[in-house]
């Protein structure tokens, strides 16, 4: 039996809701999970979970966080979290995936991913990010490279949603021949809107299928192992409860799920 300490901002509806349910999956594997407001005083646990990466830690950390591939409802919130993500020790793209893809996960979604665009577009589009993101660019790093973004073409810069009010983001891509993010989760529909992507951040989650620096030529891989992998970092909150993550998501070396 695991002594697993889940922390919840009791501010945040969505990481007690979160953590609530993950603590119900832990206990129906054995598990005994307890719920703090903080980091401070969650004391000889086993394993640490997370909304997020701030903070350190001296166990195993297991990170939630929004999902990836949500749904274009309009509402960024609500598809921001049809699904809470995961990974191990590190945030999105850093963060270790230990469990075994199951591609029926992915091909479940019914998510088609468009062919790569090879021609038309009249702008690189700039998915900008919430400046209190633990994962937000340094401004003046990013000022310099939407600078040398500039001087090649035309750019079209997209706040982040909870910054500014703006279009909908697939008429933001509509137009685009290339995308170019820090750590921007919307970069992952970039990427299925078949976008070439520059992800300038290691924490992002779509740089494996994307350049990671301005000077290099954007690139088009495979997206299937990716997507299918994503498709098994991410779970709904019945899942989380369920425990039918902790059966996924892989586990380091000296821990035991049970």
């Amino acid at each position: 039996m695991l002594k697993v300490a889940l922390v919840a901002d009791p501010r945040r509806e969505h990481q007690v809701a979160a953590m609530n349910a993950a603590g119900k999956g832990f206990a129906k594997h054995g598990h005994k999970p307890s719920i703090y407001t903080s980091l401070a005083g969650v004391g000889a646990s086993d394993l640490v979970v997370t909304w997020g990466g701030r903070g350190d830690v001296n166990v195993p950390r297991l990170i939630l966080e929004a999902g990836y591939l949500n749904g274009n409802s309009g509402e960024y919130v609500a598809d921001r979290l049809r699904f809470i993500s995961t990974s191990w020790n590190k945030p999105h793209g850093a963060g270790e995936f230990l469990g075994k893809v199951k591609r029926k996960r992915w091909k479940a979604l019914g998510i088609e991913p468009a062919d790569w665009r090879d021609k038309g577009g009249d702008y690189a589009l700039i998915l900008d990010q919430h400046p209190g993101d633990y994962n937000a660019p340094p401004r003046g790093v990013w000022e310099s490279a939407i600078a040398a973004v500039d001087r090649m073409m035309p750019v079209r810069i997209r706040p982040h949603p909870l910054i500014a009010k703006s279009r909908p983001l697939e008429q933001d891509l509509a137009g685009a021949v290339l995308a170019v993010t820090w750590g921007s989760t919307a970069a992952v529909e970039a990427i299925l809107a078949g976008i070439p992507t520059y992800a300038l951040s290691e924490q992002a989650i779509v740089r494996p299928v994307a350049a990671h620096k301005l000077a290099e030529a954007p690139i088009t891989p495979d997206r299937y192992d990716w997507l299918c992998e994503l498709a098994c970092r991410q779970w709904r909150s019945e899942e989380l409860a369920s425990g039918e993550f902790l059966e996924c998501i892989g586990w380091p070396e000296g821990l035991d799920i049970g």
